[in-house]
Parts: structure tokens; C-alpha cells; sequence
């Protein structure tokens, strides 16, 4: 903006939007655009776990004016963008990156395990390789949209997908056999079949985590393996489970909706150890096989920081503080790992730098939290 002497919209159609002759693509979110959109949907319950044929309900309007996610557009207009990038910079009239440009653009300087195993990251894009060829790849999310674009940069072939729902999804398969199909259709060869798409029950080694978990208090909980599917025995039900990665289950159940499942090994870094334990928000169970501590000891300042708390900000939402095992956890799954007075950072996974501070002790209990900046309040709520 400084280099440009402009504001972000401004610029957007000066470098972007108007040499390309995306004339119906907007450079900001506003309400003014609104009936212009696709009508957009949000889970119905923003603070529990989503399944993915969980409710949905129409999502609420909001005004986005960050460099993120503060784009709004057509499937032609988007058409125009991935052309320009399958002509390596080159636009309608002329080029919007010259070569060297587009080639620092598109090489892989970082690797980008978040894209997968082969991908790397470029300038703003993945890098990455597909039957061979060269593809420019990303996704985006936002409240209620989520979209994926592939472009084949040795075909010259690319495609874009979106879908008006957030569920935890982006449309890559669906971007990826479209480049696909086109390049068959270049080289004049027999398209290939469309993806298959494992059901979210689908639990190739259900067998692991079968069996009776018991609780401190005298609880159990059962878990039976079918047939690539492992369910919950629950008041007279069997509640197939939806695999979240490895060890993490959501379970479609009311009951269990709030956080979810999460089994672990005996050695958490050999994936063939047996499954012994069970976490479910501050709850704990354990298999009769399992052999470590069954008591630990808690802070007890830490008592205070226990419970919901929120932001109605719809980029923030809820977070639920939450104790196992002598330790700290936001939504009963990711541990917050001691740092000093009320902070703990946030360890999702070796590279997380979040943290989380508790403030406002009143009658023993927190009531406000700051979480990357933004102040989340105590709430009555379970």
C-alpha cells in the first residue's frame, strides 16, 4: 500500500482485477455485495465438534477488508485468474508477471508438509507435481466458503472449485480431477475414473481401538470394530465414528458432540502399540492393559482457568479450557504447555507459536482469556 500510494482495493484492480477483465469480482467484502453472493451456510452449532453431515443454518453476513480472504467472485471471473497463471503470467493484453516473476512465483523455495509429501511452497502458492506435471496448486477458507485451484503449468490447463458451506472441507478432489479430465482430453486419451471418496466412517484399522475403557469414577465406555467402521455402543446404540486423523474421532451423537475422542498408545511414536487410554473433554478412561500412573497432580491455581469461554467475533468463537492427566487443554484436545504466570503456549504441533493467557480472577474463576490478540470472555454455557 505504501509502495502504491493506494488502498488494498485500489490496488487489487490496478495489478489484478482490471487487467484481466475481472469486472465482476470484488476486492473487498462488504455488506453492499451481499445480495450478490451465494446464499452461505455455517454449522448450527459453531462450539461443538462437526460431523460431516452435521446441521447446518444459514451464516451470518460479515464485512472482510484483510489481505485474506477478502475476495468476492464469479466462476468466469475466477476463470481468468487460473488462465493467467496457466499462461505463466501472461493476461488477456498483456503480462501481468513477466517471466522471471512468474518463475520466482511458481518455484518450490520451502517445503509445505501442510499440502502433502511432495508439495513445496512457492510465492504464495504449492508447488507440487501431479502424474508428472507441474502443478500450482492452493485453497482457501473462509466463514461459510471454502475453494480450491490446480493449474497444470505444462498443459496449460487449470481449474477452480468452490462450495458454499464451511465443513472443514476444501474442494480439491473435485480441482484436481478437472485438470485431469482436461489434460486427457489435450492428449486425446481415455479419461480417467473419478475419485473414490471414503465415507467419513471409514476405519481401516478399526480393530485397534476396540474395547471397554473405564473411568476413575466407575464409567466405561464401549467401542466395537465392524467392518472398516468402529462404533460407539451407546444407550442402545451403535454410533459409527468419523476418523479425524490418527487416534481422533468425532462422534455424531449429542452426547458426545462437544469435544472429540481421542485414543492414544502405549508409545505415541510407534503407531503399532496397543491402544490403552481414552481422552473426552476432562474425562479419562483406560483399558484394563494399561499399566502407567493413574493419579497427577494439577496446579491448583489451574482450577480457575477451567470452563467456556467466547467471543462472538465469527473468526474467534469458543474455546473450552479443560483438564486430563495433570494438564492443561483448549477444547479438550490441544495441550497448553506451561509458560509463565497465567500463559501457556498453544501445542497443536511443534511449529505452533499460539499462546494463551488467563486475566479477571473473580470468585475463583477466570473470566476473561486472551487468545492471539483477541479477548474471549467467561460464559455460562457448559
Amino acid at each position: 500500500m505504501t509502495l502504491d500510494g493506494g488502498t488494498l482495493p485500489d490496488i487489487y484492480r490496478k495489478r489484478i482485477l482490471g487487467p484481466l477483465g475481472m469486472s465482476q469480482t470484488e476486492p473487498v467484502i462488504t455488506l453492499d455485495s451481499r445480495d450478490r453472493t451465494a446464499k452461505n451456510y455455517a454449522a448450527f452449532q459453531n462450539d461443538h465438534t462437526f460431523s460431516r453431515f452435521g446441521r447446518l443454518c444459514e451464516a451470518p453476513a460479515i464485512i472482510s477488508s484483510d489481505g485474506a480472504g477478502c475476495i468476492a467472485s464469479t466462476p468466469r471471473d475466477m476463470g481468468l485468474y487460473v488462465q493467467m497463471i496457466a499462461r505463466h503470467g501472461e493476461g488477456p493484453k498483456s503480462r501481468l508477471l513477466n517471466e522471471d516473476s512468474f518463475n520466482l512465483f511458481s518455484k518450490a523455495h520451502i517445503p509445505a508438509e501442510e499440502f502433502g509429501p511432495t508439495a513445496s511452497y512457492g510465492y504464495g502458492i504449492a508447488v507440487d507435481t501431479l502424474d508428472g506435471h507441474k502443478i500450482l496448486r492452493h485453497t482457501g477458507g473462509m466463514i461459510s466458503f471454502a475453494s480450491a485451484m490446480h493449474v497444470d503449468v505444462d498443459e496449460g490447463v487449470g481449474a477452480f472449485a468452490s462450495i458454499n458451506a464451511m465443513q472443514g472441507y476444501r474442494p480439491n478432489p473435485v480441482a484436481q480431477f478437472a485438470i485431469q479430465l482436461m489434460r486427457a482430453h489435450c492428449e486425446k486419451k481415455n479419461f480417467p475414473a473419478a475419485p473414490q471418496i471414503q465415507p467419513a466412517t471409514f476405519v481401516e484399522n478399526a480393530g485397534d481401538f476396540a474395547g471397554t475403557y473405564h473411568s476413575a469414577d466407575g464409567r466405561s465406555l464401549e467401542f466395537a470394530a465392524e467392518p472398516n467402521r468402529l462404533v460407539l455402543k451407546h444407550k442402545g446404540q451403535s454410533v459409527a465414528l468419523e476418523a479425524e486423523g490418527d487416534g481422533a474421532f468425532i462422534a455424531p451423537h449429542p452426547d458426545f458432540s462437544r469435544f472429540p475422542l481421542l485414543f492414544a498408545r502405549t508409545d505415541s511414536k510407534d503407531p503399532k502399540s496397543q491402544v490403552v487410554e481414552l481422552g473426552w473433554g476432562n474425562d479419562w478412561f483406560v483399558k484394563a492393559e494399561y499399566k502407567g500412573p493413574k493419579t497427577f497432580d494439577t496446579p491448583k491455581e489451574w482450577a480457575a482457568y477451567l470452563g467456556h469461554y467466547r467471543n462472538e467475533n465469527n473468526w474467534v468463537g469458543s474455546v473450552r479450557i479443560t483438564s486430563r492427566k495433570g494438564q492443561l487443554l483448549a477444547d479438550g484436545a490441544t495441550l497448553l504447555e506451561h509458560d509463565s504466570g497465567a500463559r501457556f503456549r498453544m501445542r497443536g504441533d511443534e511449529a505452533d507459536t499460539e499462546w494463551i493467557e488467563f486475566h479477571d480472577i473473580v470468585d475463583g474463576q477466570s473470566q476473561r482469556i486472551k487468545l492471539s490478540g483477541e479477548d474471549l470472555w467467561r460464559v455460562l454455557a457448559p
